[in-house]
């Protein structure tokens, strides 16, 4: 979870969580979900984060979510 963190102050904390495939990768997103609030972090906010993603050979890339940044209240 580390590696996610890009802001940790004295009450809220704020993670990045990039993803490539949105519907293969949110299994993996609901663990991370379900894990914060397993070490007491109440998720006050999810906002994703959209943008141009790559697509198959056929598509160049369309607009599309990247990840989500995921803000967090501290226990």
């Amino acid at each position: 979870m580390e590696e996610y963190i890009k802001h940790d102050g004295e009450h809220w904390r704020i993670y990045y969580y990039p993803i490539r495939s949105f519907e293969d990768d949110l299994p993996a997103f609901g663990e991370f979900l379900e894990s914060l609030e397993g070490v007491g972090e109440k998720v006050s906010a999810i906002i994703p984060n959209t943008g141009w993603v790559g697509t198959s050979w056929l598509l160049q890339g369309f607009q599309g979510v990247k990840g989500f940044a995921i803000i967090t209240r501290k226990g």
